[in-house]
């Protein structure tokens, strides 16, 4: 049968009765009590609602609570299930137990949601909670009573104190934080001071914050001196940024570059380059962020130094594929049908994917692998330096890594289709030439897309993608200039420069042009972006080394100059016009 009134309330009274409890504690004990089929008293609900909401980490501002159990949409506790007659309970209880680890999550909860629920914020629990809060630490009522959770409530009850302009109640929270501070109670050594200084710092005297800082940079002398990394990153931002908000360069620099010290001498005794490099790494983005040049420039440097180092310590990854011949066969002689115009018709249209089909792959991936929800991916370049890093919420730059990971994949079945292609029409450099020039933009240059082919039929893909890839920016920017857009931007010293060729694939006219972001989005994958294969900036500023120019980059050159002659064959291009005089 569920538990009558009476039944709940003997619960609460042994509960509360106890020397020292927690919500989880609470929680458990009013679900031990037993519940049959039928619909259990109100109150029953309400209280298994007060214990059920778990308090989030650290936050002090919006919603603290959040529920217990959230899946496929659902939650519990919801907000939903709450009405004023929950809110009302619940402050009815916060006058009335005894207990104050009872009374601290009753006002609390009548004061976060209370306005949500009942369309008015009940400014008279905060006292409760504040005082509530005080008693349990000063009496040792919580489970831990040095227990992060407790601190936390702490916290929040100085800043619930100040949003209602009671004085004297900021007044006795600081004072409880600042004392606790001093005799090393809080749980961690910053902790005073992300309360008092870093957002308060208009509650505190001038002693006071001189004092609450003074203890932190104590602390952090000591964690350098013992070459504690940990500790020293967890206080050195703290204090850089007070020092430069009180404009305080020379104490700024000390911190920065004893917290660089410090960083270093990890990096030179771990064991592994690859994690000393991101030692380095992480000390040259802390001083730039505060503008100390000739820090970042060291750091920079031993970056430079040991990123050659990572790529030894690198092991290839490698995956077994069995294909089918027979199907293997069958697919390439698909494209085989007709002529030479439409196997490349044919190689252009297939081998680029729509950017939803990688977009989904993504979504398949983050619902199979938990981890890629959590964990950032850091892409290096072929001299081991990091080019990129990939959040777990950025969904564009793992749409673009996975459209790189399969375009290596798919390079084996585009290789082999276009050797079949070249096979059986006989194709020499005229051939294709011939082809690109159905479309008008190709007609220029023709000699260099043809000495591009040449060289790729002679497997020196190295010489034909620093052919072809100038040849494939050129045409993109005829392109936008036939559509009346210039691709000029001013230059601070008096003339122009070119836009980049990045800017000009993400403009809104070429997404018009090509009826949807499909096609730049391709190419930026292969050309410009730093999570994708980025071959233009790679190839045009020197970064990639001789060996690993393969067939892959140049086949997928080759399939960007289709796609392009496919795609634009019909253009007319206002150079013709000026031509004829139009």
């Amino acid at each position: 049968m569920n538990p009558s009134i009476d039944t709940l309330n003997q619960k609460l009274k042994e509960i509360e009765a106890l020397p020292k409890t927690d919500e989880h504690q609470i929680y458990d004990a009013i679900m031990s009590l037993e519940v049959s089929g039928e619909s259990p008293c109100d109150e029953f609900l309400w209280e298994l609602f007060a214990f059920g909401f778990c308090e989030k980490v650290h936050s002090t501002e919006g919603c603290v609570f959040g529920p217990m159990i959230a899946w496929q949409g659902s939650e519990y506790p919801s907000i939903s299930l709450l009405n004023a007659d929950t809110i009302a309970y619940w402050a009815a209880r916060a006058k009335a137990s005894t207990n104050p680890v009872f009374r601290v999550r009753y006002a609390e909860l009548v004061w976060v949601f209370g306005k949500t629920v009942s369309g008015k914020a009940d400014a008279s629990c905060v006292p409760i909670f504040v005082e509530s809060v005080l008693e349990m630490l000063q009496n040792g009522r919580y489970s831990d009573e040095y227990d992060l959770w407790c601190f936390d409530k702490l916290v929040r009850a100085f800043c619930y104190s100040i949003s209602i302009n009671q004085n004297e109640l900021v007044k006795k929270v600081k004072s409880t934080i600042i004392a606790l501070d001093e005799n090393n109670f809080l749980p961690w050594e910053n902790y005073c001071f992300d309360a008092l200084v870093h957002d308060n710092r208009k509650h505190l005297t001038g002693g006071e914050e001189s004092d609450i800082t003074e203890r932190l940079r104590s602390r952090f002398d000591q964690a350098v001196a013992e070459n504690d990394r940990i500790r020293v990153e967890n206080m050195a931002e703290r204090l850089a940024d007070y020092y430069r908000g009180k404009n305080d360069l020379e104490n700024c620099r000390d911190i920065v570059t004893r917290f660089c010290s410090v960083m270093e001498h990890w990096a030179e005794k771990v064991s592994s380059k690859m994690v000393a490099y991101f030692g380095y790494q992480k000390a040259a983005e802390f001083a730039k962020c505060y503008q100390f040049k000739d820090v970042e420039e060291k750091f920079l440097k031993l970056v430079r130094d040991t990123s050659p180092q990572v790529v030894k310590e690198m092991r290839p990854v490698s995956i077994p594929m069995q294909v089918d011949r027979q199907e293997l066969e069958k697919f390439y002689e698909s494209f085989l049908q007709g002529d030479k115009t439409e196997a490349f018709r044919r190689i252009a249209a297939h081998f680029m994917r729509p950017k939803a089909f990688y977009t989904d792959q993504v979504k398949k991936l983050d619902q199979q692998y938990v981890t890629r929800q959590i964990f950032s991916t850091q892409l290096l370049n072929h001299d081991g330096l990091q080019t990129a890093n990939i959040n777990p919420d950025d969904e564009e730059g793992k749409a673009i890594f996975e459209a790189k990971e399969i375009l290596q994949y798919t390079a084996l079945f585009l290789q082999g289709v276009l050797q079949r292609v070249i096979d059986k029409y006989n194709l020499d450099s005229d051939g294709f030439v011939d082809y690109l020039s159905q479309c008008p933009l190709f007609s220029d240059n023709r000699g260099i897309l043809q000495l591009g082919f040449e060289h790729y039929r002679n497997n020196d893909y190295c010489s034909a993608v620093h052919l072809f890839i100038p040849q494939i920016e050129r045409i993109i920017r005829e392109i936008v200039y036939s559509c009346g857009a210039s691709t000029l931007k001013p230059r601070d010293g008096g003339g122009y420069h070119q836009q980049t060729l990045d800017t000009l694939l993400r403009s809104q006219l070429l997404r018009d042009f090509w009826k949807g972001e499909d096609v730049p989005w391709y190419l930026r994958v292969v050309l410009t972006d730093q999570r994708g294969l980025n071959l233009r900036n790679e190839v045009c500023h020197g970064l990639r080394p001789y060996g690993s120019f393969r067939f892959a980059e140049a086949d997928l050159l080759i399939h960007i100059l289709l796609l392009l002659a496919t795609r634009v064959v019909s253009i007319e291009t206002n150079v013709q016009k000026d031509e004829a005089g139009g």
